[in-house]
């Protein structure tokens, strides 16, 4: 459980979170497919990455240069 960040209350949070320091790089934990690049509601701007075999990395409030991303690459 966590504090969510929209509603302030505590609430069960599925995925792991990390921070870092803005301006940092973003990294892909492997090889994929881009499958979204943009700016999603509550999400901010928002990377989707298809590893394959179900594992999929979103990489959530990332700066806007990172959504410079092209969809299949």
């Amino acid at each position: 459980y966590r504090t969510d960040p929209f509603t302030g209350k505590r609430s069960f949070h599925r995925g792991l979170d990390f921070v870092s320091p803005k301006g940092s790089d973003v990294l892909a934990v492997a090889a994929g497919v881009v499958t979204f690049s943009g700016k999603l509601a509550n999400y901010g701007y928002m990377v989707e990455i298809d590893h394959g075999n179900g594992l999929v990395t979103r990489l959530d409030h990332t700066c806007l240069l990172a959504c410079l991303f092209q969809l299949g690459l």
